[in-house]
């Protein structure tokens, strides 16, 4: 079941104050620094994995059915991070090596993120964790045939922060980029960096394709506590194409972990 979106207990005089299980909050902007960029992702069926699987939690592929739905343009920033903090809805990191913050880091993703504190950020920011369907559908964007996020050309330091899957860092700037500064790694829709700077935390637990929901939704039955994570990026072997998949500890937030959120697009009233 995905989460539903629970009314705030109050919004007033600039006060964050929202009912712990909800997903969205006070559109103040005084608690946003800077708000969230949101992109529109049309919903559609289509067919996520690759057949012969190119590795082999690739297959099979199945056709997914998702929803309209919003995806933010860049990762989550260090600023929005320590805002949250700041604002006492995310809990603080845990002090470590490589782990950036302050002000001279704002544009930066946010990194050493676990999944709860991905979790938390995408709360306060008013939306979640992308399902695996939703971000596949995202970085594909809408290309049945699309390799990487950009398209077909394989990635170099123009369009991907990332190991390349060679475990060797090759990029000149020596660890993460400022969010959306290389738009020829883009999407067609302009969503920035999903082929690479953090791997994003995603919402569902890692499980085989044979039992992956058709409907767009979280794989939210547990086999291994492990959670999935997408996309590739600095300290990650994982080569930034977009049907490729990894996993890891949710407990556990590393210099190459942070997160981008989603959220419902809202009908009409």
């Amino acid at each position: 079941m995905w989460p539903v979106l629970l009314p705030l207990l109050a919004c007033s005089g600039g006060t964050l104050r929202v009912d712990p299980d909800a997903l969205e909050v006070c559109e103040d902007p005084t608690l946003r620094e800077p708000p969230p960029e949101w992109v529109d992702i049309p919903g559609a069926t289509f067919r996520m994995g690759t057949d012969p699987p190119v590795i082999a939690d690739e297959g099979p592929a199945h056709d997914v059915t998702v929803a309209p739905f919003q995806i933010q343009r860049h990762e989550v920033t260090v600023e929005q991070f320590e805002t949250c903090v700041r604002v006492g809805h995310c809990s603080p990191r845990p002090p470590g090596d490589g782990c950036l913050e302050g002000e001279a880091n704002a544009r930066f993703p946010v990194n050493c993120l676990d999944h709860d504190r991905a979790w938390q950020v995408c709360k306060w920011l008013g939306g979640r964790l992308p399902s695996e369907s939703e971000w596949e559908w995202a970085a594909s964007g809408g290309r049945a045939d699309a390799e990487y996020p950009w398209g077909s050309a394989p990635p170099d330091c123009t369009r991907s922060n990332t190991n390349q899957g060679d475990g060797v860092y090759s990029c000149d700037s020596g660890g993460l980029w400022e969010v959306c500064t290389h738009p020829a790694g883009d999407t067609p829709q302009g969503v920035c960096d999903m082929g690479g700077n953090v791997i994003e935390w995603l919402y569902d637990w890692y499980r085989p394709y044979d039992v992956h929901p058709r409907d767009g939704s979280p794989q939210e039955t547990m086999d291994y506590e492990l959670r999935v994570m997408r996309g590739g990026g600095v300290g990650s072997d994982v080569v930034p194409r977009v049907r490729q998949r990894t996993f890891h500890d949710p407990h556990f937030g590393y210099p190459g972990s942070g997160a981008r959120c989603v959220r419902p697009i809202k009908a009409p009233r």
